[in-house]
């Protein structure tokens, strides 16, 4: 998985060369890009939980 920095959304990593060898998964934060009407998460746990299961989902 691939984290934004501050601030920044998954767009920045548009830019990277598709590759068969390595899957890139770009996170989109509540409140940044697309996700613009998500409230922000303010607890660090519960994001990072979010995440986690975040793959399991798109199965």
């Amino acid at each position: 998985m691939c984290f934004p920095h501050a601030g920044g959304s998954a767009v920045a990593y548009r830019s990277w060369t598709p590759s068969p060898a390595v899957e890139v998964h770009a996170v989109q934060y509540p409140g940044r890009a697309d996700r613009m009407r998500d409230p922000f998460l303010t607890d660090a746990r519960q994001m990072a939980k979010s995440i986690a299961a975040a793959p399991a989902q798109r199965t």
